[in-house]
């Protein structure tokens, strides 16, 4: 493969997006953490591996407006490719900035990606005259079928160790201002969750070796990163494998701090203990609903009340926290279900929680940028019963209620006020997808 001179971005309008979570739709974040990208980290890491000559731009880590973005790539010379990675919060802003980067570079090949573009791919290449290519598959992917050719059984087993020297990584951090690193164990999901997009856009399982695992964490303790987030979707999906991997990092000698997405009803007190041990002390737990119809028609399958209970106190007795993540304002959903919900929060009793407003994610790939902003950004009722700001208070008020009761008023209320004033920056911006400034 002839060698190239690529560029990546994910931009930044003034509010941060973890633009790799919700299954790579992305998502306003107003906790003050700041994320890395796993699809531009492996697939600046897979171009540069390769030979080619590869810069990145993390505007959303260093806070790079675009004016100031496009007065810094101005320097750029011989470029080949641009790579624009587009989250669905911010969906019509990326599209223009990807058309301003045309109108400056005219005979560089301008390319958008993320999951949101699988809806947009139809349309954009018909309407848009600035936008070369529209990728429709995991960006890491891509990246590797430019850099080797391969487009086929692509899986994260053939990615090297993601290289962070490329990228920002000492402005990574976790809500407590700690530096913190993304891995992947595995991509994809067992699970067939209907309200899901991690299964919609990485389809079933694809497992990354525990020998390769090791790697990916020991290239981030050279860089002096002790803190770690899988970002599996069911990281614990495999007892063995995750045991094998606790073994693995204890026997290395790394001392690290790690954290990951799971089913809690699928620990057993042996992996608890090896998951304590191996330096694991958080664990997010999609719980979602208390509601058995609800559950039932996105094909989740329940929890036992007992049985979250007396994982959670061995969890917590272990001293692994846990945050329950709860969604709320399915379409059939009412106030008796939400009140059902957060009862059933407050009786497990988590060290932690979230309270979600449920997005209806597509399944129609011929849509248009404004429909695709208008369903994903519920710019219209989603909820039969309830209008899309009562959810959006009411997700806002148990969240502070909950906390309230575990942290007190003083600091429920710090992190209150702080969310609230990310969330009407989130708004004005949202309200003006049309301005890049």
């Amino acid at each position: 493969m002839s060698k190239m001179k690529v560029l990546l971005v994910r931009p930044y309008y003034g509010v941060n997006v973890s633009s790799d979570m919700s299954g790579d739709f992305g998502h306003f974040e107003y906790i003050g953490a700041i994320s890395p990208d796993l699809g531009i980290v492996f697939g600046a890491t897979i171009l540069e591996k390769c030979g080619n000559k590869v810069k990145v731009y993390d505007c959303n880590a260093i806070r790079m407006k675009p004016n100031s973005f496009f007065s810094e790539i101005s320097k750029e010379k011989e470029l080949d490719i641009i790579i624009v990675k587009v989250s669905a919060p911010t969906i019509l802003l990326d599209i223009s900035f990807a058309e301003h980067l045309k109108e400056k570079f005219k005979k560089v090949k301008i390319i958008i990606a993320g999951h949101s573009t699988l809806y947009l791919k139809n349309n954009l290449q018909i309407n848009s005259k600035y936008i070369d290519e529209v990728i429709s598959i995991p960006l890491e992917e891509y990246c590797y079928f430019l850099a080797t050719g391969k487009d086929n059984n692509i899986s994260i087993n053939d990615f090297p160790s993601p290289n962070y020297t490329l990228f920002p990584y000492q402005y990574y951090k976790e809500r407590t201002g700690k530096n913190i690193a993304f891995l992947w164990g595995s991509r994809g999901c067992i699970m067939n969750c209907a309200y899901c997009p991690y299964k919609q856009f990485y389809g079933t399982i694809d497992k990354r070796s525990n020998e390769k695992i090791l790697e990916d964490i020991k290239s981030i303790y050279r860089l002096g990163i002790t803190t770690l987030q899988f970002r599996d979707p069911f990281f614990t999906y495999d007892i063995k494998k995750t045991i094998d991997l606790c073994k693995k990092i204890i026997d290395s000698n790394i001392k690290i701090e790690w954290y990951c997405d799971t089913r809690i009803d699928s620990l057993t007190d042996e992996v608890i203990e090896w998951l304590y041990r191996s330096g694991c002390r958080m664990l997010f737990v999609g719980i979602e609903s208390a509601s058995e119809n609800i559950l039932s028609k996105y094909s989740r399958k329940k929890f036992e009340v007992l049985d979250l209970k007396n994982k959670i106190l061995k969890l917590r007795n272990m001293g692994i926290r846990v945050m329950g993540l709860y969604m709320i304002g399915f379409p059939d959903e009412s106030l008796d279900d939400i009140k059902n919900t957060y009862d059933f929060a407050e009786e497990i009793n988590t060290d932690y929680i979230h309270f979600n407003p449920y997005i209806p994610y597509p399944y129609n790939t011929n849509m248009n940028p404004e429909e695709f902003d208008k369903v994903v950004n519920r710019k219209s009722n989603v909820c039969k019963k309830i209008f899309n700001s009562e959810i959006d208070f009411l997700s806002q008020q148990l969240d502070f209620a909950y906390s309230m009761k575990r942290i007190g008023l003083k600091e429920s209320l710090k992190i209150y006020e702080f969310q609230n004033f990310m969330k009407k920056r989130s708004m004005r911006i949202s309200n003006n997808m049309q301005e890049i400034s």
